[in-house]
């Protein structure tokens, strides 16, 4: 673990990195909104743990349902309403982060809402 006062850094393609947090981001609101969530809340961590840079976004969207779970980085897997998205947004972010950067990218429940973990 580093000390708050140490940079974190993480290499690979600012822009794509962007995009993949966005997404991510984006689906919390849209999640948000659809649960009509009292005090949404999105929590955003960064650290270096060992030579590996750690972001994980944590939302108190209530979780991601246990049966969609296993397919949200499917391509053209998606929950809303075919006019409101295309399934891209995570598989994208997965492609971007894991196979164009190297790193890592998941999804977990939490105790009331999902936590990704971006490790590069």
């Amino acid at each position: 673990m580093h000390h708050a006062d140490q940079p974190v850094c993480a290499t690979g393609f600012p822009n794509e990195y962007a995009q993949s947090l966005i997404t991510i981001l984006d689906n919390a609101k849209d999640t948000f909104a659809e649960r009509h969530t009292d005090k949404p809340q999105i929590v955003i961590t960064v650290s270096q743990i060992a030579d590996r840079s750690v972001v994980t976004i944590r939302d108190n969207a209530g979780g991601i349902p246990e049966t969609v779970m296993p397919h949200i980085f499917d391509p053209y897997f998606s929950t809303k309403e075919p006019t409101a998205g295309t399934g891209l947004g995570l598989y994208m972010a997965k492609v971007l982060i894991e196979q164009n950067m190297g790193g890592h990218l998941s999804a977990y429940n939490i105790s009331n809402g999902a936590e990704f973990r971006i490790e590069l």
